[in-house]
């Protein structure tokens, strides 16, 4: 426990003191969220958590035929063209949309970002930036109008970057670069989120006087769209991995935000179940089990109708006998372990023995 203190005392007083973020904060995603949520929103929020699970589904499947697919074919075999092209197409399909065109880092950020209580317009020309394009998509993200149409192109905007980050995270994932899986699913929910969040908005404010946005102040912001960008973040990423009280804490300490975790871990519990829905296995899981290493699950029940350790033991096993040399010349040697990878046990050995059968 002390040396836990102590390394986690002088991990963040490096960060303090290198500010490695350029924002001289402790956390990558500084919120400072200012509001309560309102029980109403709570199904929006399971509506995320939803998405999450299913998304989560999708991808693990999907992405797991797109590596068989790269396995057994010949891109397989031409990695580098491979990522050139997949280099190419994401430059081509990305460019045009302020979302997609800026990093990852800084999308999940602006999208968990609260907008100012003032009234932001949004900029002319939604295609190309004449801004900081980081300051373009802020800046686009707030809308203030009881006007469907005001929000029809953040919302169009939102959609196409959300299809366009889900489809290269599927495509991406286990070719020979190193793409990672927490951003990019953690940017697929957040952008998912803020679309719900930014139409429950416009709800809010087109149907004020409504009794189920009673809690709402009248003439005030009611909802904050940045808090469904954050469930969204934990739901997607629980969908994918299947994990929870880390997805949780992880959101929590890149944002230094406490309030809202009621809100997360309802997301993030949602997308757990309807994962585990269609699936027992989370996508690191199907990995270890496509390239095949060794694993053993603990939540697979392993059932053996022996009572003892000899009953278990395999007897045709492939050996090594040291009295007979003829037999084990190069050409045999090759064609047993040939054998034994055809059995699944290319990790395993040769028993040593001597004519009598006894182990050396």
């Amino acid at each position: 426990m002390l040396r836990s203190l102590t390394c986690a005392l002088v991990a963040a007083l490096m960060l303090k003191a290198y500010d490695p973020f350029g924002t001289g904060k402790l956390v990558l995603f500084q919120t400072t969220y200012d509001m309560e949520y309102h029980w109403f929103e709570m199904l929006a929020f399971v509506v995320i958590g939803v998405f999450g699970g299913l998304y989560g589904a999708l991808f693990c499947r999907l992405n797991m035929a797109v590596n068989r697919l790269r396995k057994a074919t010949w891109v397989g075999r031409y990695p580098i063209a491979e990522v050139v092209a997949i280099t190419t197409l994401t430059l081509v399909c990305s460019y045009q949309n302020p979302f997609t065109r800026i990093g990852l880092g800084e999308l999940v950020g602006s999208l968990f970002q609260e907008c100012p209580t003032s009234t932001v317009d949004r900029p002319s020309g939604i295609g190309g930036a004449t801004d900081d394009d980081e300051s373009t998509v802020e800046r686009l993200l707030c809308v203030a109008s009881n006007q469907l149409s005001e929000y029809l192109p953040l919302l169009s905007l939102l959609a196409f970057a959300l299809l366009n980050r889900a489809f290269f995270a599927i495509v991406t994932f286990g070719c020979k670069v190193p793409s990672g899986l927490v951003l990019p699913s953690m940017s697929i929910g957040a952008l998912f989120g803020r679309l719900v969040g930014t139409y429950v908005e416009y709800l809010t404010r087109a149907y004020a006087g409504k009794s189920v946005f009673a809690q709402c102040p009248p003439d005030s912001r009611c909802v904050i769209p940045g808090i469904y960008a954050l469930v969204g973040a934990g739901a997607t990423l629980t969908g994918a991995t299947h994990t929870t009280i880390a997805v949780v804490a992880i959101l929590m300490e890149l944002t230094g935000n406490l309030i809202y975790t009621l809100p997360v871990l309802v997301g993030v519990m949602t997308a757990r179940w309807i994962a585990e829905y269609f699936s027992s296995s989370g996508i690191y899981d199907m990995l270890l089990e496509h390239a095949g290493h060794p694993y053993f699950d603990t939540k697979t029940q392993y059932i053996h109708t022996c009572r003892t350790a000899a009953e278990l033991m395999q007897t045709d096993l492939e050996t090594i006998c040291v009295d007979y040399s003829n037999e084990n010349t190069l050409e045999l040697l090759s064609a047993r372990l040939a054998r034994i990878s055809e059995r699944g046990m290319a990790d395993g050995g040769f028993p040593i023995i001597n004519s009598h059968g006894h182990l050396l």
